[in-house]
C-alpha cells in the first residue's frame, strides 16, 4: 500500500509544483497568476480535503519565494533593482483577495494536532523544495548541468530525509491507525518522529520523482523558446511534455474523482418501536460490578451457588431484554463517533455472560429445556446486536453468541429427544436473522468515510485495490463463516442425536440422517468449492466436522496445541475440541471421546 501512496504523492505533488513553476515565471500580473494557482488547487476543497490544499499552498509559496529570491539576486548582481519599497493602493487591495481565500479557507480546517500539523507542513515544504531543486538543473547558472544534477540530488535527499524524520501521514496511511497521528500507537517520541518509521523511508523516491519529472517538464518546455530548435523538434517536445504531463496527473486525477464520489449512506428503515432500544435500557439497568465481570467467575467451572448468585444479579436485566425480542431490533447510525460506544459494547458482553450463567444454572438443576430455551435467547440477542451496525457491532454480536453456542452444546445431551427438532429449527431460523457480512461491511466503509472525511475514503479506496498485510474484510468473512459453520455442526450433531434414538451404534455416514432427522445436509460455509458439511467413521463412531479455517479437508484431524493455545488454522472443525478446554479429554457429550492411535490408522 506505501508504493501505491507514494505513487499518488508523486503525482499530485509533482503537478502542484509545475504549477506553481508557471506562476512563479509567468509574465502575467502576478495577481492572475496567484489567484490562478489558488483556483487550480481549490477543487480539492470540494472534498473537502483541507490538509492537502494547505500542503500545497505551502509548497507554491516556497516555489514562489525561491524564484524571487534567485530573481532578486541575479538583479543585484546585475545592479539592477526589483524590489521596490513601495506599494500602490491598488496592489494592496489585490493582495487582500487571495489573503481573503486563505483565510475563509483557514477558518475551516480541522481541528487538528502538532504531529498533523508537522507532517502537512514538511510535505508542502519537501515538495517545494524539491520542485525548486528541478527548476534550478534547468535554468540554473553553472554550464555543467551535471554537476547541477548532482547536487540537486544531494539537495533532495538530504531535504528527504527532513520530511522522513517528521512526517506522520504515510505511517497512518499505511497501517490501521487514524488520522491524526495517535502519539501512542505510532510510538512518537517527544522529539516528533517515530521509533518505527519504515514506511517513511520511502519519502527519499517520491521527492527524487517529482524532481526529475519536473525537471524532464522544464527542459522540454525550455527547448520550446529555444532559437536553434526546428518546427519539427518543438512538435515533438510539445508532444512530449503534454504526454508526460497527462501520465504524471493522471493518478492524482483518478484519485480526485474518486474522492468526489463517496458511498452513500444505505436507507434504513428504523422500527417503532425499536427493540434495539431495549438492549440499551438493559445496559442501563446493570449493576455495578456484577459478579459475571469479575475475574474470578467462570460459568463452565462455578458452583451452583455462584451461578445462581450471578443470575439473581442479572434477572432484570436479560427480562428487558426478552422485551426487546417481541420488537423488530435495529441500531439507528448516525455515521460519526458517538456510533462507538464502549460502555455500550461492554455491557452487550455483561448480559451474554448473563445468558450464559443463568443457562449453565438450569443446567445442573437438571432443568435442559429450560436451559437450551435461555442459551437460544443469548444467541438471538448476540444476533440481533448486527442488525443495523457496523462491524465492531456485529463482531460484539458474534461474540455474544458464540456464549451462548458453546453452552448449548454442553446440554445437548440432557436434551429430550422430542425437544430436539424444535431446537434444530430454532438454529436454522437463526441463520437467517443476522445481516449478511456484505451489508456490514458497506456500512462501515461508509462510516469510516462519513467519520474520516478524504482520510477515511482514501484509506477506503487503497484497502479495496492494494494489501496492507491486514485484510479486514476477509477477516471478518471468516469470523462469520466459522459461526455459521458452528451454527450447522450442532444442528447435524442434534440430528444425530435422533438417529441414535432410533437405531443402536453409529450412522456410517450424516447421509443417513437425511431426510428423516435433516432435511438436507448444509453446506460447509468454509468450504471454498461450496462442499457440503463432512463425516468420517473413526472406529466404532462418527466424527462431524467442516474443514475450517485453513479450508483444508483432513478427515477430521484436530487443531495442534501449541503451548496451551490450540491453533485454529490448523486441523478440522469439531465442537468436541472447539469446546473443551486445551488440556482436557473431550467430553463424551454427543459421544465423541478421544481417538485412539489404533483407531487412526483405520480408514
Amino acid at each position: 500500500m506505501a508504493y501505491a501512496v507514494a505513487i499518488l504523492l508523486t503525482s499530485a505533488l509533482t503537478t502542484v509544483g509545475l504549477l506553481a513553476l508557471w506562476a512563479a515565471t509567468s509574465r502575467a500580473h502576478w495577481f492572475w497568476r496567484t489567484m490562478g494557482f489558488l483556483v487550480a488547487i481549490a477543487p480539492v476543497l470540494l472534498i473537502p480535503a483541507y490538509e492537502p490544499f494547505v500542503a500545497f499552498v505551502i509548497q507554491g509559496a516556497v516555489v514562489a519565494a525561491g524564484i524571487q529570491l534567485a530573481k532578486w539576486r541575479t538583479a543585484r548582481m546585475n545592479s539592477e533593482i526589483f524590489f521596490k519599497s513601495r506599494f500602490s493602493i491598488k496592489t494592496v487591495l489585490l493582495a487582500m483577495v487571495p489573503i481573503g481565500v486563505l483565510t475563509a479557507v483557514a477558518v475551516r480546517v480541522p481541528e487538528l494536532n502538532w504531529y498533523a500539523w508537522q507532517s502537512v507542513i514538511l510535505i508542502g515544504l519537501g515538495g517545494g523544495l524539491a520542485t525548486l531543486a528541478a527548476w534550478w538543473v534547468t535554468y540554473g547558472r553553472y554550464d555543467n548541468w551535471k554537476m547541477r544534477g548532482l547536487l540537486a540530488l544531494l539537495i533532495v535527499s538530504t531535504v528527504s530525509i527532513g520530511v522522513f524524520c517528521g512526517d506522520h501521514f504515510m505511517i497512518t496511511v499505511d497501517g490501521i491507525t487514524g488520522w491524526p497521528p495517535d502519539p501512542a500507537a505510532l510510538g512518537i517520541n517527544p522529539f516528533g518522529t517515530y521509533t518505527d518509521g519504515a514506511p517513511a523511508l520511502i519519502w527519499t523516491p517520491i521527492l527524487l520523482a517529482v524532481a526529475t519529472l519536473t525537471a524532464i517538464f522544464s527542459g522540454l518546455m525550455r527547448g520550446l523558446v529555444d532559437s536553434e530548435s526546428t518546427r519539427h523538434l518543438v512538435r515533438f517536445r510539445t508532444g512530449v511534455a503534454v504526454l508526460l504531463l497527462l501520465i504524471t496527473a493522471v493518478p492524482a486525477a483518478l484519485l480526485y474523482m474518486a474522492l468526489m464520489n463517496p458511498l452513500r449512506i444505505p436507507p434504513a428503515q428504523i422500527p417503532n418501536p425499536n427493540g434495539y432500544n431495549d438492549f440499551l435500557s438493559a445496559v442501563e439497568l446493570l449493576p455495578v460490578n456484577p459478579l459475571v465481570d469479575s475475574g474470578s467467575f467462570d460459568s463452565e467451572t462455578a458452583s451452583e451457588q455462584e451461578l445462581e448468585q450471578a443470575s439473581n444479579e442479572i434477572t432484570t436485566v436479560l427480562d428487558r431484554v426478552r422485551k426487546g425480542f417481541e420488537n423488530d431490533a435495529m441500531k439507528a447510525l448516525s455515521y460519526g463517533e458517538v456510533d462507538l460506544a464502549l460502555p455500550d459494547i461492554k455491557g452487550f458482553r455483561t448480559i451474554s455472560r448473563g445468558f450464559d450463567a443463568q443457562g449453565r444454572l438450569l443446567l445442573k438443576q437438571n432443568q435442559p429445556v429450560e436451559s437450551a430455551n435461555i442459551f437460544i435467547d443469548g444467541a438471538r440477542f448476540g444476533t440481533l446486536l448486527s442488525h443495523g451496525g457496523l462491524l465492531v457491532d456485529d463482531l460484539v454480536g458474534v461474540a455474544c453468541s458464540g456464549i451462548a453456542y458453546r453452552g448449548l452444546h454442553k446440554g445437548v445431551e440432557q436434551l429430550p429427544i422430542e425437544q430436539i427438532p424444535k431446537l434444530i429449527a430454532e438454529l436454522q431460523q437463526l441463520e437467517t436473522e443476522r445481516d449478511s457480512w456484505e451489508d456490514v461491511i458497506y456500512r462501515d466503509r461508509v462510516w469510516s468515510q462519513c467519520t474520516y472525511g478524504w482520510y477515511g475514503q482514501l484509506q477506503d479506496l487503497l484497502s479495496q485495490y492494494f494489501d496492507n498485510g491486514w485484510n479486514t474484510a476477509e477477516a471478518y468473512q471468516e469470523v462469520r463463516q466459522k459461526e455459521l459453520a458452528v451454527i450447522r455442526l450442532l444442528q447435524l450433531e442434534l440430528a444425530q442425536r435422533l438417529w441414535q434414538a432410533e437405531h443402536e451404534g453409529w450412522p456410517e455416514s450424516i447421509d443417513e440422517l437425511v431426510p428423516d432427522y435433516i432435511a438436507e445436509i448444509p453446506v460447509d460455509p468454509l468450504s471454498l468449492e461450496g462442499e457440503r458439511m463432512k463425516s468420517v467413521r473413526k472406529g466404532e463412531r462418527l466424527i462431524i466436522y467442516s474443514v475450517g479455517l485453513n479450508q483444508k479437508d483432513e478427515d477430521g484431524a484436530e487443531a495442534e496445541d501449541d503451548s496451551g493455545y490450540r491453533d485454529q488454522f490448523t486441523g478440522d472443525l469439531r465442537l468436541d475440541i472447539l469446546y473443551e478446554p486445551i488440556n482436557q479429554t473431550p467430553s463424551p457429550a454427543l459421544a465423541l471421546p478421544v481417538v485412539t492411535e489404533a483407531e487412526k490408522s483405520e480408514p
